[in-house]
């Protein structure tokens, strides 16, 4: 149990996908310019790269970060304000997901 809590406490999320670019380097894929079955063949030729003998055909291994894109970032900071109490704080990129140029992992 906590007994005692730091007067800032920031705690974020990483959330990544298989890159299509890391398959059309890396398997000779198919470009993929966004989701649909171009993405899902990129997908599965990064995942099949990285499966071990004996494993089922449909299993998802991990894959290297650097053969991934990140797709959501998020955080949320917990601060103590004057009188005890305490303020909550939700940052999450991309800021806007409807907008394509602000999902860019680069704009982020």
């Amino acid at each position: 149990m906590l007994k005692l809590l730091a007067d800032s406490v920031f705690s974020f999320d990483v959330e990544w996908i298989p890159d299509p670019k890391s398959a059309e380097i890396l398997q000779d894929t198919p470009p993929a310019d966004g989701p649909g079955e171009e993405a899902r063949a990129s997908f599965e030729a990064l995942w099949a790269s990285a499966r071990k003998d004996g494993q089922p055909e449909d299993f998802q291994p991990y894959l290297k970060t650097i053969l991934c894109r990140i797709v959501s970032l998020a955080g949320i900071l917990r601060e103590k304000v004057p009188g005890g109490d305490c303020s909550l704080k939700l940052v999450s990129l991309p800021v806007d997901p409807a907008d394509p140029s602000k999902c860019d992992e680069r704009s982020c």
